[in-house]
């Protein structure tokens, strides 16, 4: 299967600014399930760097723009083309744990009505939580 993406993101400033400077992951990768067809990642006025592979295995593309500026719009278009892998995803290579993200940490913690909800949910799928 072929899919088309379309993705804008728009960044408003309140005052102009002199000049910006972003690192996106945007990119997808490329595995056993899935192989890019075409891909472009572009911005008006924007001088797009060298990318990079991140430590989590993200290709990092910096990105700058000359101001003043108020506002910036990235744009994402591409084709990727898909295999059925009877919903696996399989040949990615994963180098940070998912389990890296579900950890708490002081600005992410469940409050009690959050932790009641996914209890709820645990045991409704027969899982426990931790």
């Amino acid at each position: 299967m072929r899919l088309s993406v379309r993705h804008t993101t728009i960044y408003r400033f309140d005052a102009p600014m002199r000049f910006v400077t972003q690192s996106h992951r945007l990119t997808p990768s490329t595995c056993t399930s899935q192989r890019i067809v075409a891909w472009e990642v572009g911005a008006e006025g924007a001088v797009f760097g060298a990318s990079f592979v991140d430590g989590a295995g993200d290709r990092v593309t910096t990105m700058t723009v000359e101001g003043p500026v108020e506002r910036i719009d990235v744009t994402v278009t591409g084709e990727v083309e898909t295999f059925d892998a009877a919903g696996v995803l399989r040949g990615h290579r994963e180098i940070v744990s998912p389990r890296t993200y579900l950890r708490p940490t002081q600005r992410t913690k469940a409050n009690g009505a959050l932790g009641e909800l996914a209890a709820g949910a645990l045991a409704a799928a027969g899982e426990e939580g931790d």
